[in-house]
């Protein structure tokens, strides 16, 4: 296996030549060699770019690294900054490259005729911070641009002087590697030179369809070909070069063809061009996932074309646990964070396609290293103040008292100790969880605002649901994992435009369906497997999609501080157990009590009842079990 080393700089967006040129073979590389992809911040220091802008094209990178399909689970993905010995071995390394191969490289001759008044040491001495950037990874294989061929040759120079001098064979002399391909020089569309960021002269794969075919359309031409087979001046073979790597082999042939022929028309090639461009790049834009994804998955990040997947579970002990990501160098709440990667990503998407955008809030859950548990936004600091929060339901010694030992001293009543075991903790931490959820609230709010400035707030259906339900001191606990209802309701919305009047559904639904309303919603068959119904049709005052007289719900994570437990709910009825807890059943009347108050398992009179929950029970266990086992 080869160790491979590449990057790109972080001077803007990523455009078509960063993608042919890099990372379309990146994505190939990693499932094949020992991969390190960086984002080479400092080497966009050498145009002196503003801190700020700096900054967020780095997220920006990363962001269409991922994208792209590099899968941070299989390659390493950094950033150039991050590692200190760049900057050391580039200093070592200084000292035996010598000025005059240096000025004689073509990029620097190419730069300081664009930019005579930025000739700066850092641009002379690039080279030898590509070199430190390779060989620190003793990477043997280099995917490089045409541009950059000679800074490899550059690298196999210095680690061979290095190697001589010190009597040593440390550094490798890395090659150029394309995955057996070519090395491709996307040009840019003024006809002179390569594509870049700052020229002015690129197509970025974040570009809408749109602007993609403007372009296109002001790309450089001439008059046309006055004789059969003649040469192509520069400037259209460059949209040759192009159409080469976007289009069918078909279509350069037919249009290669009418350039011998002299029957080119450079509007409808510039027409074609412009469609291919953008049926290539539309893979890129097209699905996204923010904030906490929830489960460990391998390799999720390359289920979306992009995604930011950050939980702050444990990563610090203090605030810092909600407040650590950044917008434009300025240090955010989370929540903010996610609804500025959501917007980001609308103002961006091709509003003429479909796409599909998953947001996974941090909030309001408590930040569980630090004393205080909650933490929210200055804005709103005012939300609530004047509020005294009501005692929670079943708060009474004795509700805690019927719960199993396992329960009274498991993680749901230090959770409680932690937030709500004083009269201001409750307040505290009540509050704060209300804060938190506005947050949210103004965050779907702003990104309703995006969808609406860009014309898709009335083609676009949108589900807001939590993930699980809530102890706020009931029974005096915290947390969720239990059977109660508590634990186990939670809101859901689903706004589509083509609906009918609001209206509110007391049908039972589960987080299972939204998967098979999300395929409905895009017109894609519901595969057999999924257990899961659209529910789709109540949007459209349509017979009950999800008609269920009964559902199975289960907590099996096997700790001492969660004893795990499984039940059935019905509309009227809840019959739950705990699987290691011999001989502890329950049973609730939910129309009579429906804060389950009322345990009825011991009663006779609820004793067919319970033998008949029981038996569901069962009979839905074997079922998934059996489903497994096959």
């Amino acid at each position: 296996m080869e160790t491979v080393l590449s990057g790109i700089r972080s001077t803007g967006r990523l455009h078509l030549g960063n993608y042919f040129g890099a990372l379309r073979n990146f994505v190939k590389m990693q499932h094949t060699d020992r991969c390190f992809f960086f984002i080479a911040d400092y080497h966009s220091l050498t145009t002196h770019p503003d801190p700020k802008a700096l900054h967020g094209n780095v997220k920006n990178v990363l962001a269409e690294y991922l994208a792209a399909g590099l899968d941070p689970e299989v390659a390493t993905i950094y950033i150039q900054s991050d590692v200190p010995q760049v900057a050391e071995l580039s200093l070592l390394l200084s000292m035996h490259a010598y000025i005059g191969e240096l000025e004689r490289t073509a990029s620097f001759k190419d730069k300081i005729r664009k930019q005579p008044e930025n000739v700066n040491a850092g641009l002379l001495c690039y080279p030898v911070l590509m070199a430190a950037d390779i060989l620190l990874h003793r990477a043997t294989r280099v995917p490089v641009g045409k541009d950059q061929e000679q800074h490899l040759e550059l690298t196999r120079r210095f680690a061979r002087r290095f190697n001589q001098i010190y009597g040593t064979e440390f550094f490798p002399e890395s090659q150029p590697y394309n995955f057996g391909e070519a090395s491709v020089k996307i040009p840019g569309l003024d006809g002179t030179g390569k594509m870049g960021k700052s020229e002015g002269n690129g197509i970025f794969l974040s570009d809408p369809d749109e602007v993609i075919r403007k372009k296109v359309m002001k790309a450089v031409t001439d008059s046309g070909p006055t004789a059969p087979d003649s040469p192509m001046p520069e400037v259209i073979a460059n949209l040759f070069t192009i159409m080469k790597a976007v289009s069918t082999p078909d279509t350069v042939e037919h249009f290669t063809g009418l350039w011998n022929r002299c029957e080119i028309r450079y509007g409808d090639l510039k027409k074609q061009l412009a469609e291919d461009i953008i049926k290539t790049v539309a893979p890129i834009r097209t699905t996204a996932y923010f904030g906490k994804f929830g489960v460990t998955y391998p390799g999720a990040q390359r289920l979306f074309d992009a995604a930011d997947l950050y939980d702050r579970r444990g990563k610090f002990p203090d605030r810092r646990g909600y407040f650590y990501k950044t917008i434009d160098g300025d240090t955010v709440h989370l929540t903010r964070y996610t609804g500025y990667e959501a917007q980001r990503f609308l103002r961006e998407v091709d509003p003429s396609k479909p796409f599909c955008l998953s947001l996974g809030f941090s909030a309001p859950h408590a930040h569980d290293p630090a004393p205080e548990q909650y933490f929210w936004e200055p804005w709103a600091d005012s939300l609530y103040r004047d509020l005294t929060v009501a005692p929670p339901l079943l708060a009474d010694d004795r509700y805690f008292e019927e719960l199993p030992e396992a329960v009274r001293r498991g993680y749901n009543r230090v959770r409680w100790t932690w937030r709500y075991d004083t009269p201001q903790k409750y307040q505290h931490s009540v509050k704060g969880y209300y804060r938190m959820i506005s947050e949210v609230d103004r965050e779907v709010g702003a990104i309703r605002q995006v969808l609406r400035e860009r014309g898709l707030d009335r083609n676009t259906i949108i589900v807001f649901m939590g993930d699980n339900g809530y102890f706020l001191g009931e029974r005096q606990l915290a947390g969720k994992w239990l059977m109660y209802d508590r634990s186990l309701r939670v809101p859901m919305l689903i706004y589509d435009p083509r609906g009918r009047d609001p209206r509110e559904v007391e049908d039972m639904v589960l987080n299972i369906d939204v998967p098979a309303t999300i395929l409905d919603a895009a017109g894609v068959a519901v595969p057999e497997a999924y257990q899961g119904v659209s529910l789709l049709g109540y949007t459209r005052g349509e017979a009950p999609a999800a008609d269920r007289e009964a559902f199975l719900c289960e907590h099996l994570w096997e700790l001492d501080e969660i004893p795990s437990s499984e039940g059935i709910r019905t509309e009227r009825w809840k019959y739950m157990r705990y699987r290691f807890i011999p001989g502890r059943e329950e049973l609730y009347d939910l129309a009579a009590d429906p804060e389950e108050a009322v345990n009825l398992a011991s009663d006779p009179a609820y004793g067919r009842t319970l033998e008949e929950l029981r038996r569901e029970c069962d009979r839905q266990i074997e079922r998934y079990v059996s489903l497994r086992r096959h």
